[in-house]
């Protein structure tokens, strides 16, 4: 679709997991690999949808600050060592290294979507900026950045902290803008939640553009998914 936009695009933001890093299989390997490690056999597609329908509850209630970052990681881990009947840690510095083995297996399957380096190669070339909004926090952000070999690419990168609440809160796409030096107006933000990323930038007077590589289906798969008004779609960042 040609779009005619009210104004130049001086930025573009960008989200990491799912947007940059095919993060969705890094960690289905980081989780598969544990589980066969305790010896517990069970379907992998259904373990997976738990594991991420458990992310899902205990990252929502990290953001809403009912959880601290290690509680939430906790949380998510013994609730599926439960679902699988699995024996739990018996302590938090056991859990913690249980999820510390799940997290190594991640990062080392982590790898960029092949649209990604062309994309930013041209936006460079056009003097277009760029940078990163995530929810991760920054030491999650840091090493995922530096497992895709972009821990160089970007000149802003912001994530959740005691300070800023992550999205689809207007601050902290705002506080991208202002690390960029570009009204907001003039930015684009760019993630794969049609929700939390693109009608979030939307709402915080952003350009939104949901990055839809399931061609209308949405994350779950369940159909077709509609628009909302002032929202971009695209099936690629070679669309952008």
């Amino acid at each position: 679709m040609n779009l005619v936009l009210a104004h130049r695009v001086d930025a573009v933001l960008f989200d990491v997991d799912d947007t940059l890093i095919d993060y969705l299989a890094a960690r289905r390997r980081g989780i598969v690999d544990f589980v066969a490690e305790l010896g517990v056999s069970v379907d992998e597609a259904v373990m997976y949808a738990e594991w991420l329908r458990l992310e899902e509850l205990y990252y929502d209630r990290f953001l809403a600050g009912e959880l601290d970052w290690i509680g939430q990681r906790r949380a998510r881990l013994r609730d599926l060592l439960r679902w699988l009947g699995a024996a739990e840690p018996a302590d938090d510095a056991e859990s913690d290294h249980w999820f510390a083995r799940i997290w190594a297996g991640c990062a080392r399957a982590i790898e960029l979507y092949p649209d990604v380096e062309p994309c930013l190669t041209r936006l460079a070339d056009g003097s277009v900026s760029t940078g990163v909004v995530t929810n991760n926090v920054p030491q999650m952000t840091i090493v995922k950045l530096a497992a895709a070999g972009l821990d160089q690419r970007f000149p802003v990168v912001i994530s959740v902290s005691d300070e800023i609440r992550g999205k689809p809160d207007p601050r902290i796409f705002l506080a991208g803008c202002a690390a960029l030096g570009v009204p907001p107006e003039r930015t684009m933000y760019v993630g794969d939640r049609l929700g939390t990323d693109a009608v979030g930038a939307r709402d915080a007077g952003m350009i939104g553009v949901w990055l839809d590589r399931t061609n209308g289906a949405g994350r779950s798969g369940s159909g077709p998914v509609e628009l909302p008004p002032g929202v971009i779609r695209i099936g690629s960042l070679g669309e952008l």
